[in-house]
């Protein structure tokens, strides 16, 4: 005969079932590990049992990856109970996020912080969108470093002085030169 007992490790966590035989000396006597429970744990979602004095209780279970709220960073986790303050097990969608308030929230200025393309795709992008003579009608009027970079930068960058500049004297919003960049970058 066996009967089936449940066993636990060094730090009272389940591990697996084992099943224990009848002592050939002590018939009616089971063979069992001292680290086991005779009782079957409650399996719970995001819950893993603990030996606590002789029976199973249920701790919040948040080991594998974890995110940082603070740098969006994965991270590996390996404790049971609560989260520590800063660690959170909703994952960060990729791009531009940010933690506010309980969840992950869209960062656009960090987003425009990283926008770039080269000369070309900007031009190219102008021209599509028929704004390229407007803009370079702008930059014939523009101070020496607006026209040293439309000429010699091979890189633009959506925050640089000289593209919010232009921007603000065309009268163009923010979205309109985030769509000039997300199409540029699109342009091979």
């Amino acid at each position: 005969m066996i009967k089936r007992v449940y066993l636990y490790d060094d730090k009272n966590l389940f591990t697996n079932h084992y099943d224990a035989c009848v002592s050939p000396e002590q018939p009616g006597v089971y063979i069992t590990p001292d680290n086991s429970l005779e009782t079957e744990p409650n399996f719970v979602a995001g819950m893993w049992p603990v030996a606590v004095n002789g029976a199973w209780v249920n701790q919040l279970d948040h080991r594998g990856i974890v995110w940082e709220t603070a740098t969006g960073n994965q991270v590996e986790h390996d404790q049971l109970g609560a989260l520590p303050v800063g660690l959170i097990s909703i994952p960060k969608p990729d791009g531009f996020y940010c933690w506010v308030d309980g969840a992950w929230v869209f960062d656009i200025s960090a987003s425009r912080a990283a926008m770039s393309c080269t000369s070309g795709q900007f031009r190219i992008a102008l021209t599509q969108l028929g704004l390229r003579a407007i803009v370079e009608q702008a930059i014939l009027t523009a101070n020496q470093d607006t026209k040293d970079m439309w000429e010699y930068f091979t890189t633009y960058r959506r925050l640089h002085p000289a593209v919010i500049g232009i921007a603000t004297a065309l009268g163009k919003t923010d979205v309109e030169v985030d769509a000039i960049f997300e199409l540029a970058v699109t342009i091979s």
